[in-house]
């Protein structure tokens, strides 16, 4: 199953027609990572004769970086385009609730996932040199599991796959004028929309601000 994601991420977007020159980036950033709980769960205290694990819906640092590239649209003027990427991102979040006897209940989950996206990017250029730019971009993922820390009572075991879609939005400029090394900074939002059966239901939540430098190819 989840070769078959992969294909399908990649195939779509070698049968798209170049337009100008691909670029090829690489990105990192750091922001807020959490478990999202459809509903939330609240025990405070936790009934007698019942096992009560804490959600981990506070936020702890996650971080992502990776390497990408950027093929142009057809026809489109660099305006449209579709970034291929594969990132590491660290997610998890940190547990807060009471045990049976009223007292803190705390855990903390940590995982790191090797992911892999497929974005549509749209370009508007602010300049008529078209060195400066603001960047959209949204569409899917899916991570692989590459490593699990579960601390303390935490609702939830990770799981080996988790897959979900990205938005972002941010700004990128060249070095300078006609040059084809440009920097860039924006923030991403990866919403994970597989659910994590533990206690209860969760799904990953990741939303950093990362910078990155590309260079066109060609």
């Amino acid at each position: 199953m989840r070769g078959i994601v992969l294909v399908s991420l990649i195939l779509p977007a070698t049968a798209v027609p170049a337009a100008g020159q691909m670029a090829v980036g690489v990105r990192a950033g750091v922001g807020s990572a959490w478990m999202a709980s459809p509903g939330g769960v609240d025990f405070a205290p936790c009934p007698p004769d019942m096992e009560c694990p804490s959600s981990a819906e506070d936020a702890v640092l996650g971080f992502t970086f990776g390497a990408d590239f950027d093929i142009p649209v057809s026809s489109s003027g660099d305006v449209l385009g579709l970034r291929i990427g594969a990132a590491y991102a660290k997610k998890g979040g940190a547990a807060s609730g009471y045990d049976v006897g009223g007292q803190p209940n705390r855990g903390s989950l940590s995982a790191s996932h090797l992911q892999f996206s497929l974005l549509l990017r749209a370009r508007v250029f602010l300049t008529s040199d078209r060195r400066h730019s603001l960047v959209v971009l949204a569409g899917p993922w899916v991570g692989s599991r590459l490593s699990c820390e579960n601390e303390g009572s935490v609702g939830l075991d990770c799981d080996v796959v988790d897959a979900g879609i990205a938005v972002a939005a941010g700004a990128e400029s060249a070095l300078r004028r006609g040059s084809k090394a440009s920097v860039g900074l924006e923030g991403i939002y990866y919403l994970g929309l597989r659910e994590y059966s533990g206690g209860y239901l969760e799904m990953t939540r990741l939303a950093a601000v990362q910078v990155g430098f590309a260079y066109r190819i060609g």
